[in-house]
């Protein structure tokens, strides 16, 4: 299985352009989930509070196989399903309050956040990787969820996982939050037959804090963010200082979604970005 979140190659530079004076980071990536990795870069480089959901690949023509001879670890050959992916060149516009030395709170004005989500699915969409994605303004959070799949190499319309309606029940003294967050996977899978487990999460918050969750025909999606906002580490005097983003990645082998968070410190510093050498020839 390949690792969603890994990228073997990100080439990163900077250009200008003349008229509207707006620096431009392209990251190349070439393998994985360029979407998934993409949105990565916007939340580590940018503090931008982006989400992602995955699509399942049309198992006829958008996934290759992988086989592991026997070894130490493994006595059976072992042969691994994953998403085929193209690669594909980001355009990402920078901040126009990114500075060195800056909290990060500072960069995220919502009109950019918008922008940058929109401009890298846009081109991932025309790259020719599976699924079609689209943007979901949601307060502070920017949503990159799919649209459509191939199925037997048609696509069809996809509704996102996290779209999925659920009830809660309401409880008087909370509930360990780690038990609120398998009971959303459990109503996820009643309606939906969609799995979801957990990937890399804070486990030990979820196991600590107590979460109160409650509500009749709502988004899946929103009752995992305010289990999140229940978790998130505060800070005394700073109001919020932690946000946690996620992303929801589909293996092809399990049939499953593993959810993943990724903590967000808004009060964090901007760290200066590498500037593409200039050529003096």
């Amino acid at each position: 299985m390949k690792t969603a979140l890994s990228i073997s190659l990100l080439a990163i530079s900077l250009a200008g352009t003349a008229r509207a004076q707006t620096s431009i980071d392209i990251i190349q990536i070439d393998e994985g989930r360029p979407l998934a990795m993409a949105v990565v870069q916007l939340i580590e480089r940018y503090r931008y509070l982006v989400t992602y959901e995955d699509v399942p690949p049309d198992l006829e023509t958008e996934t290759r196989t992988t086989t592991y001879a026997p070894n130490a670890f493994h006595k059976n050959e072992i042969r691994s399903r994953y998403s085929s992916a193209h690669p594909v060149t980001f355009h990402v516009p920078r901040p126009s309050r990114m500075q060195p030395g800056k909290p990060d709170a500072l960069l995220a004005v919502p009109s950019e956040v918008a922008k940058a989500a929109r401009g890298i699915v846009e081109e991932y969409n025309a790259s020719g990787n599976p699924g079609r994605f689209a943007v979901i303004l949601d307060g502070q959070y920017t949503h990159i969820v799919p649209a459509a799949r191939k199925l037997h190499g048609k696509f069809e319309s996809f509704e996102p996982v996290l779209d999925t309606r659920v009830t809660i029940a309401s409880t008087n003294s909370g509930t360990q939050c780690l038990t609120v967050l398998n009971d959303l996977f459990d109503r996820i899978y009643q309606a939906r037959a969609l799995k979801m487990v957990l990937g890399m999460v804070p486990i030990g918050g979820l196991i600590r804090h107590q979460c109160q969750v409650e509500g009749a025909n709502i988004k899946a999606r929103d009752v995992l963010r305010s289990i999140l906002t229940q978790i998130a580490p505060p800070v005394p005097g700073e109001d919020p200082s932690y946000e946690f983003a996620w992303s929801a990645i589909y293996d092809v082998n399990s049939d499953s979604y593993f959810l993943s968070t990724h903590l967000i410190d808004l009060n964090a510093s901007v760290i200066e970005q590498p500037v593409a050498p200039k050529n003096d020839r």
